[in-house]
C-alpha cells in the first residue's frame, strides 16, 4: 500500500499555488470520500488516488500536491 497524505473523511482544500487540474475549484473544500492506490506502470511505487466531494457538489479525483489538510 501506498503513502497516504489523507485518510476518508479529512476535510481537504485545493491550494490554488499548486493546484493545476482544477483551476475552478480553487480555495474549495470538500471531503475525501475514497482512497486508491495501485503500483505504477513502470517503475518501482504506487500511485494514490483521492477521491473527494467538493463544496460545489462535484466528486473530483485531485493529486495529493493540489490539496491541502483543512485544520
Amino acid at each position: 500500500m501506498g503513502y497516504r497524505k489523507f485518510e476518508i473523511g479529512e476535510q481537504v482544500q485545493f491550494d490554488p499555488g499548486a493546484n493545476t487540474h482544477y483551476p475552478i475549484h480553487n480555495g474549495h473544500v470538500g471531503k475525501v470520500t475514497r482512497i486508491e492506490s495501485y503500483p505504477k506502470d513502470s517503475g518501482p511505487g504506487t500511485v494514490v488516488v483521492y477521491e473527494m466531494e467538493c463544496e460545489c457538489g462535484r466528486r473530483l479525483h485531485p493529486q495529493a500536491s493540489h490539496v491541502v489538510k483543512v485544520s
